[in-house]
């Protein structure tokens, strides 16, 4: 089976004081926390940026 991992920064507010991981991530997790993402063994995020799209290219 594939998954698709995400890593999420332990530093984040949601996650202080930490107590429960699961917890935290189901109920404090806004999607801030979200450091790194890999899909398919690529890395899509990572340090919160996107990697696969321009993002200055999509501002005004």
């Amino acid at each position: 089976m594939a998954a698709d991992p995400v890593l999420v920064d332990l530093a984040d507010l949601a996650y202080q004081p930490f107590n429960s991981a699961v917890r935290q991530l189901v109920y404090c997790e806004t999607g801030r926390g979200g450091d790194t993402v890999l899909v398919g063994g690529e890395i899509v995020v990572a340090g919160g940026r996107n990697q696969r799209i321009d993002e200055a290219a999509m501002r005004f």
